[in-house]
This record gives structure tokens, sequence and C-alpha cells, in this order.
């Protein structure tokens, strides 16, 4: 038999703390990526996932919640935004976010709609560089 102060959403809201910034810091066990982890009907679930769908509805089928806070325990859903794979990846600090916010090759060619072309991969490619590599290639 279960009783009502086991349901999720009470359970939920005795496992964070507030901080001055706004965040609701998540308490209770961590991913090793620093995620919330939270337990409904013995699955397990990100703790900020479970948040933004009690709290704001559903999370779209491909999409995925970013933390405009960037604190991964953050669990107020107020501090997220549902995006795109890609856009949460860009918006880091990863490799990929680095290399896509660079408006410059490594010879320091500007990446603009003249000298840039895309390869099979999706990965900016300088045609200066390119042509140039063309050039010495043969030799």
């Amino acid at each position: 038999m279960a009783y009502p102060d086991h349901s999720p959403g009470v359970r939920f809201w005795r496992k964070f703390v507030t901080s001055d910034t706004g965040c609701w810091l998540w308490t209770g066990p961590l991913t090793r990526k620093g995620y919330g982890r939270f337990k409904v009907a013995d699955k397990p679930i990100q703790a900020h996932r479970w948040a933004y769908a009690y709290l704001r509805g559903p999370i779209p089928e491909g999409l995925t919640i970013d933390h405009l806070c960037r604190m991964r325990h953050c669990v107020n859903p107020r501090h997220m935004e549902v995006v795109t794979s890609r856009e949460n990846t860009l918006r880091g600090f990863g490799v990929a976010a680095q290399y896509a916010r660079r408006a410059h090759c490594k010879y320091g060619h500007l990446f603009d709609v003249a000298n840039t072309r895309y390869g099979r991969n999706g990965a900016r490619i300088c045609r200066a560089c390119d042509r140039r590599r063309h050039k010495i290639w043969p030799a």
C-alpha cells in the first residue's frame, strides 16, 4: 500500500535547497555527470527532467533540457529551456561549442560565406586553406 507522503511530488519537494542565485540545488543522489537522480515507480529519471515535466509540461520528443544557469544539479524549471541536442551542445563549453564559436580558421582566415564550405560531416572548411593544400599536395 502506497502512502500519500511517498508520492513523487512530495518526495521531490524534500530533496532540494534554494540558493541565492534562485537555483534549486538537488540534495538527493546524483548521476556520474552531476545531474540529480530521482525514482518514479521504481524507474530512475533525471530530477530536472521530472521537475520540468511536472511543473511546466511534457518535454517534446527529440528535444532536451538546457540548464540556463549552467548548474547540472539545479532542478528549478525556470532555469531550464527545451532545445535541440545540437543547440544544447553549442551553448556549452565543450570542444564542439568552442570550435563552432570560432570566427577564423587556425591560420587566421575568416569563416564567412565566401571563404567557408562544409564537409560531409558538417564541419566548416576554410576555402583559402583548402586551395593552398591542393596546390602543394602533388608536390
